[in-house]
């Protein structure tokens, strides 16, 4: 049977059910609304609950609004969309016994006007999340002088350094080339200005360039860092925030990764 053939056709008289209004505006801002009759109230509410939500991902996408402002935007259009259920219920109760159908009053002009809007700004909300603030990440290897094994899953913070600087030992990923792939992982060693060990002996860390260790030691731009490595989600056994690496500790990892290779090959 055709979803649309179980609504009743525009011509029926029939009573607006409140608790069906609250399910309804429950799903999806506005809703409830339209089922109720009231569609310029529905939009009003549907556009009251949108705006501060697109205004939160124009501020996460351009890169000038607090993390508190944008939070806050978040709180105010989840507001909106409480208070929108309720009102609905009230909408419905004050429609007369005697209500006709309007040509709205269909499956398919509901999703026309409600669902399509909420998934449009959801998408645009994830898309701009994983481009500004961060996405997650997995290990392609081993990584022993970073605590890092192939096939760990992390959380990337792009707004680690927006408001902050880089420091030594911080876990980061970054590009290797200009296109982004493969996005490499690596431990800030030495920060510009800084003396660095490299296989041709020590230099000097130029302004804007980073020296890293994880790929055997490489110098690359600081334009070139994606993100801080915040958050291991997977493994559980080893999930939870990420941990700067000292220089100490990085050498003590590799000297045993290379002591266990020496007693595997025996």
């Amino acid at each position: 049977m055709n979803p649309s053939e179980l609504l009743p056709s525009p011509a029926v008289t029939k009573p607006r059910d409140a608790d069906l209004a609250f399910r309804l505006a429950w799903s999806s801002t506005g809703l409830g609304h339209f089922y109720a009759g009231a569609i310029v109230r529905g939009l009003a509410f549907q556009a009251g609950a949108l705006v501060p939500l697109a205004l939160a991902v124009f501020l996460m996408s351009a890169a000038c609004g607090s993390i508190p402002l944008v939070l806050a935007l978040g709180a105010a259009s989840v507001l909106i969309g409480v208070w929108s259920c309720f009102d609905a219920v009230a909408v419905a109760r004050r429609t007369r016994p005697d209500y006709r159908l309007k040509d709205y009053n269909r499956l398919s002009a509901y999703l026309a006007l409600s669902v399509t809007p909420t998934v449009v700004i959801v998408a645009a909300i994830v898309v701009t999340f994983r481009a500004q603030v961060g996405e997650p990440l997995r290990a392609a290897h081993d990584f022993p002088a970073l605590g890092i094994h192939g096939g760990d899953d992390f959380v990337e913070s792009k707004l680690a350094y927006r408001s902050g600087t880089p420091q030594r030992g911080d876990l980061i990923a970054y590009r290797a080339a200009p296109s982004g792939k493969p996005m490499r992982f690596g431990r800030i060693a030495a920060l510009p200005g800084e003396m660095a060990d490299t296989p041709k002996g020590q230099i000097v860390v130029p302004e804007d360039s980073l020296w890293v260790e994880g790929h055997g030691g490489e110098l690359i731009s600081s334009y070139a860092v994606a993100g801080k490595l915040v958050f291991r989600y997977w493994p559980l056994n080893r999930f939870g925030p990420v941990r700067p690496v000292g220089a100490e500790a990085a050498r003590e990892a590799e000297e045993r990764e290379k002591a266990s290779l020496n007693i595997s090959h025996l």
